[in-house]
């Protein structure tokens, strides 16, 4: 995983008007970019983040500064119930987080009980993996060394679409961020979409109460909307891959 400036982004998460008649990248892209850094962080494993990373994640700034852009998406999605739901996990101290995340996620007989990487879940995954190296490379987004294993990781794909929405909104003019957005909406439905609704419904079906599917089931929700956002916004260009 690459180094996010999250906290940058949470100074700019204050809620605003948004346009929703068009996609308005210098208003909209922010808001979708720290939402997506948000569950990018929320999914990571605890093991694995920096002291940095994890006194973020413990400290309560996550729920303040989803309470915060509550509001700011370009469509209809209240984050106060994530909110809320990250209080409750981050009430745990750090061995209990790691301790849940880790029974879910990380340890089982047969792999984990819901996989969070795209290779455990659809067949044929190296070929898609090298479009990912791609992807990656061309945007300039390069993991840490340590996460080089696992370039198909949830958290690794919500933190390339945080930083595609970033650049998105730092782009100098409308075809640049046309570009971007068009690379987003890719993105998102060849390398999440497509395979994250077997983990959903896996933790679903196991613990429909637990605080981390609870999280899936919201991070979902924003998947979709988000998806149908961009279908929405997208100028398509003729043969533009």
């Amino acid at each position: 995983m690459s180094e996010p400036r999250i906290h940058e982004q949470i100074e700019k998460a204050a809620p605003l008007m948004v346009d929703d008649t068009g996609r308005n990248s210098a208003v909209t892209a922010d808001a979708r970019a720290f939402t997506y850094a948000v569950f990018s962080r929320l999914m990571a494993s605890p093991f694995e983040q920096n002291d940095e990373q994890l006194e973020f994640l413990m400290s309560g700034q996550v729920s303040a500064a989803l309470r915060d852009v509550n509001g700011a998406l370009p469509f209809e999605m209240d984050l106060e119930l994530l909110a809320t739901t990250v209080d409750e996990l981050t009430a745990h101290d750090l061995a209990e987080v790691r301790r849940l995340y880790s029974s879910k996620f990380e340890v089982g007989n047969d792999g984990p009980a819901i996989p969070l990487r795209a290779e455990l879940v659809r067949v044929r995954e190296s070929k898609m993996k090298e479009e990912l190296v791609r992807f990656y490379d061309y945007f300039a987004y390069k993991l840490a060394d340590h996460f080089a294993w696992a370039p198909d990781h949830v958290s690794i794909l919500l933190e390339f679409m945080q930083v595609l929405g970033a650049k998105e909104a730092q782009a100098d003019n409308e075809d640049a961020a046309q570009s971007l957005a068009r690379a987003q909406l890719d993105f998102l439905n060849r390398h999440i979409i497509s395979w994250l609704p077997v983990s959903v419904g896996k933790a679903v079906k196991q613990a429909p109460d637990d605080l981390y599917t609870h999280v899936l089931t919201t991070l979902w929700d924003f998947l979709e909307k988000d998806r149908a956002w961009n279908a929405s916004t997208v100028v398509e260009v003729e043969g533009e891959s």
